[in-house]
């Protein structure tokens, strides 16, 4: 039940979470942490979201997965067709640029948040590191994909309907590909039977629509330095130190080095 105990708690525990994510995006104070992305002399905010409107508004004009001028930092649309079809982004602009990625951020860390089932509420403490830490505010800052996708695949855990999951990993498998792997869950039925044909049936579904865009994927794999995870995005230490030895920090004009 949605009004459960768990669910209300988890909710203004996300609300506590998100007011501490907006001050330190407003305060810039995240950018100690990740690195900006700056034009003119300003911060973009949800910069992986805005690329993808961007590429919305010039598909008419230019092929994006080559070029995309309306794109505050010229980056090339590098994820599926599908998410060429945005409807009336002009229109909703607000909407689309900062009120949607807001709420799917708060649809994410509640996710989160109410995902960990603890004993008492001191407990709840020990999700502060993982909410915080450098991929986490980085995926929320960029509003990147990569969030709609984990909710996708939390809806998939939890459903037990074929046909939910089979629409599921589909949409998502076209707009960034490497979501086909969650074809797993169809291994963990009885039958060996079934898991043939569900794996056969999903992996010709896939492969239709990967010949329909072969053009487009060749593109974008030529762009491929442009979508590669850069090491700030590892969970590993060795990531973590690199990071920072490569990073300026600086913070009202003093070098935090």
């Amino acid at each position: 039940m949605f009004f459960s105990k768990k669910n209300i708690v988890s909710f203004f525990i996300t609300i506590f979470f998100s007011y501490l994510i907006y001050l330190l995006i407003s305060k810039q104070i995240i950018y100690l942490a990740i690195p900006a992305m700056v034009k003119n002399g300003a911060s973009h905010i949800f910069a992986d979201w805005s690329v993808i409107l961007s590429a919305n508004l010039c598909k008419s004009k230019l092929d994006v997965f080559l070029s995309n001028p309306c794109d505050a930092f010229n980056r090339k649309h590098v994820y599926g067709e599908i998410l060429l079809y945005l409807p009336l982004i002009k229109e909703f602009s607000k909407f689309y640029i900062l009120i949607l990625p807001t709420a799917i951020n708060f649809i994410f860390v509640y996710v989160v948040v109410s995902l960990f089932n603890f004993k008492n509420y001191i407990e709840y403490l020990t999700m502060i590191p993982f909410i915080f830490s450098i991929p986490v505010l980085l995926a929320i800052e960029r509003a990147n994909i990569d969030i709609i996708i984990f909710l996708f695949t939390v809806l998939i855990a939890f459903n037990k309907k074929i046909i939910f999951n089979y629409i599921n990993i589909l949409l998502i498998t076209l707009s960034k590909f490497y979501p086909a792997c969650l074809a797993i869950i169809f291994l963990f039925e009885r039958k060996y039977k079934k898991i043939f044909v569900n794996i056969l049936f999903f992996s010709l579904i896939i492969l239709f629509f990967l010949f329909l865009q072969f053009e487009d994927l060749k593109k974008i794999f030529s762009f491929e330095n442009q979508f590669s995870a850069n090491y700030y995005l590892s969970f590993s230490l060795e990531g973590f130190v690199k990071h920072y030895n490569d990073l300026n920090i600086i913070y009202n004009n003093k070098n935090y080095n």
